[in-house]
Formats: C-alpha cells, structure tokens, sequence
C-alpha cells in the first residue's frame, strides 16, 4: 500500500440476543421493553489512515446517546484490539430513541453491554483497520426539502393568546421550549400555536471515500431527531431514520458503505407533516412511517452518487485535533430539589400521566423531566470537563462533541469553518446532555436539563475553530 489517503469500513450488529431489552429515550426502560426487533441495530466503523497507517477511527452506534464511562470502555477495548491510541478513536451515536438502554444498570441490560456491545464495537473497529483500502475524497451538501415540506423543523413554538386572534404582539408571545407537558401547548383553549424560536438547518453534508478496489464509503450528516419509531409508549427496537435511510441506499447501490453521523439535532425534530411529499403524518407511530421519510432522504442522496456529481477534494490530507474543556456547571434548579423527590419517585415508578402533569405545574415544573433534571443537576460539581474533537479528511472537516448540540451552533461553525464543507455532529465521546445556545429560551425543556451554565456552547465553538485553524 502506497502513501495515500486510505479507508477502511466495517459494520456489526448490535442487536441484543435476549428478546424484550429494554429501550432508551424516554427513561424508564424498565417500562419500556422492546416487544419486535423493527431493523436491527449496529456499530458502523471508519478507519482512516496515510497508506497503512491508522490515523483515526470513526464508529457511529445506533444508539440513543452513552455516559462517558460506556465511552471509554468502548474506547479502551477498541484501542486494545486496533492498537490505534485512544485519543484517535471517536465514537458517537444516532440518537435513535428506539434503541437498547446502554447505560442502563437493569442486569440483561448490563450484560448486553459488556458482553456484546463493548466486544463488537472493537470487532467493528479492527476488521475496519483491516479493511483499509487507498481512497479519493469528495464531498457534498445539499438542502433538505423545500419551503413549506422541510425534512426537520426547530421544536421550540411560540405560542399566542386565543383571544387575541390575529392581532397579537412579540410581548404577547410564550415560548414553549418543547416541554412535554407544558400547560401552554395542552391549554389549547387559550394559547395557539403561531412560529418557531428559528428556522432549522435543512442542509445536510457527505463525504464520499472512492476506493478501486474496495466498495466506497459514505458518511452523511443531518440534524433530526431519530424518534420517528418510538412515541412515548412504541416497543419497536429500531436504527429509526439513519438506519433506514443506510438500507435503501446500499440496496440502490450494492458496492458502497453508509453510515450516518448526527448532527445539531438537540432542538430539532423530524418533520411530522409532509402531504406534499406524501407522507400523511410521519410521527403517527404507523411503523412505515420512518421508511417513507428515508425515502425522501434517500431522493435527496441518490443523484449525488452519480459520477461527476460530487467536489473532489483538492488535497487528501488526513488530520486528528482533539482538546479537553473545562466549563462550569449549572446549578441554577438546586433551590426545587426537595419538591422534586416525589415527582421523580412517582415518574420511576409510573411513567408520566395526566395527574402527575399537574402536581408538577403545581410545584412549578413543567414536566417530570423538569423534576428529575433539578435533582440530577444538584448533585454534579461545580465545574466539568469533556472533550471536542476535529478531523480532517482532505477539504472536509468533522467536528463532534459530548452534547446534543443546538441548530444555531451547527449553522455558525459552517459559516466560521476554513474548510470547504464542515460536519458538525454531537453525541460523539460520551454524553454531557444538551447543549442550548445563549439564546434560547431559559425555561426550555433542553436548559432545564442541560449540564453546563448557558455561554458553554460560545466556548466550545471557540476551542472548535481553534483546531480548524491548526489543520488548515
């Protein structure tokens, strides 16, 4: 093997061989246990390398998110089996809400992930390394949709009064940060809905690794929830969207490898209502629902797979940044802990219900989330760290981080990027929750959970372009 930019792929699934696991992205997975395997969940590796050496590995899970220490022993049995040093490998999941609980500590659930999980992600990793193939690099992006049947849309509503019809002012206004509970979007006969806090980011970008020899490989990034199969009660384990989207382009194209990398997906859900792609209602919980919306992802994709459709890189360097964080964390909801010890022993216990909604507002949280999130928050220290990274893949840049990140943040790092076309994916080596810009609404649902004080997300995007610069 020559000197060249070199790529490698392999792919594992993950699925649990114990039936009924239960599922991740709502709580409570004791509640929520799977009862049909909808499509199979799996690890999905990238080796990328100069010749035959190793200079990073990208694995995506179809998980819902992990807690740094999943991260790490993920990490260290990866680096054990490639011998590809730790601080080179980045992991990351889809944040499919439909898939096994890996941080769960319920005995099936803990031994899937020690088992199976931790030695198949290093299964995935080495037989990637072993895969490595040279390659050319191109790259993409292209626009989701179009005005008025967009793919994804921010969640965070602006609602107005009733009774003021038409005629209502921006001091009218509520923001209603997708609470899930919230007695403004349940209190239908006085408040209505009218805007969004922003317009999504609808762009979504590829890399495409061509290799001679070997099936090329995709990686595509978008910012969507993937909790079209789940629904607060669904039971159907499922990849969700990323992986649907994965299976119809490798039937479409036999010789090439997808995996998906999410990105700003922290305040952005899937589109619920495109009658004008004909999709009757995409979150409905009808389980076709989640391959008719990969298949207009998938039309979006498809030319660009042609020949000639997509940039060639101009240079095809292959480049690692990774730096640790320190940041402060937020302890703004200590003063609610003790009226929040019941709501969670009840939510543990139950689920949510109509009755719990209202002892919350009573108690003034917005929802069980809202409770539990005041009582996790206390107990953290007053300062965290975690750790961004950068890759460069020849005129290309990937940059992930720890958090479910907000639309605004993927938007600002492309426009700021040196580089031709810029990934921004979260969830990526380990999990600090959600990561809100400055300027969202403070009593969201996502900054009543978030981790790190608001002005976190201006600091990693510094520390961001920092290591854009060094590669460039």
């Amino acid at each position: 093997m020559n000197d060249s930019l070199s790529a490698g792929f392999a792919r594992i699934d993950i699925t649990p061989t114990e039936p009924h696991p239960g599922l991740q992205g709502f709580y409570n997975a004791h509640l929520r246990r799977a009862q049909r395997v909808l499509s199979p969940v799996c690890a999905h590796a990238v080796a990328l390398g100069r010749g035959g050496d190793v200079t990073c590995l990208l694995i995506q899970t179809d998980l819902c998110e992990f807690w740094p220490f999943v991260f790490e022993a993920m990490r260290e049995r990866a680096a054990k089996e490639t011998g590809v040093a730790p601080g080179r490998i980045f992991i990351n999941a889809s944040h499919t809400h439909s898939a096994p609980d890996v941080n769960s500590d319920l005995p099936d659930l803990a031994a899937w992930r020690e088992k199976e999980l931790i030695p198949k992600v290093a299964q995935a990793a080495r037989e990637a390394v072993e895969d490595l193939s040279p390659a050319a690099v191109f790259y993409q992006s292209v626009e989701i949709g179009r005005p008025g049947a967009y793919l994804n849309f921010v969640k965070h509503y602006k609602m107005a009064p009733v009774e003021k019809g038409d005629a209502w002012t921006n001091a009218d206004l509520v923001d209603v940060g997708d609470n899930y509970g919230s007695r403004y979007i349940r209190d239908r006969a006085h408040w209505r809905f009218v805007a969004h806090e922003e317009e999504a980011d609808h762009e979504m970008q590829l890399i495409r690794l061509a290799r001679a020899e070997k099936p090329d490989i995709l990686l595509f990034n978008f910012a969507a929830h993937a909790q079209i199969t789940s629904g607060a009660k669904k039971t159907d384990l499922s990849a969700d969207f990323p992986g649907a989207v994965i299976a119809r382009l490798e039937r479409a194209h036999p010789d090439l490898r997808v995996a998906f990398l999410q990105g700003c997906a922290g305040n952005v859900n899937p589109s619920t209502r495109l009658e004008q792609e004909g999709i009757p209602g995409l979150t409905s919980g009808k389980e076709k629902d989640v391959d008719a919306y990969a298949a207009v992802l998938a039309a979006h994709i498809l030319p660009l797979l042609e020949e000639g459709a997509m940039t060639p890189s101009g240079t095809n360097t292959v480049d690692v940044r990774v730096k640790t964080v320190k940041a402060a964390r937020d302890h703004s909801l200590d003063g609610m802990v003790e009226a929040a010890l019941p709501i969670q022993a009840r939510f543990l216990r139950e689920g949510t219900s109509t009755e719990l909604l209202r002892i919350c507002w009573e108690k003034g949280f917005n929802s069980p989330y809202h409770a539990l999130a005041a009582i996790k928050k206390s107990r953290q220290p007053a300062t965290g760290e975690f750790e961004l990274s950068a890759v460069r893949i020849g005129d290309a840049a990937i940059l992930a981080a720890p958090f479910e990140l907000f639309n605004t943040t993927g938007v600002r790092m492309r426009e700021k990027s040196p580089f031709a076309l810029t990934m921004v994916n979260g969830f990526s080596g380990g999990y600090h929750d959600y990561l809100p810009t400055s300027n969202t609404y403070p009593n969201s649902y996502e900054a009543n959970e978030m981790e790190f004080v608001f002005g976190t997300d201006l600091v990693v995007e510094e520390a961001w372009l920092a290591m854009l610069r060094e590669m460039r």
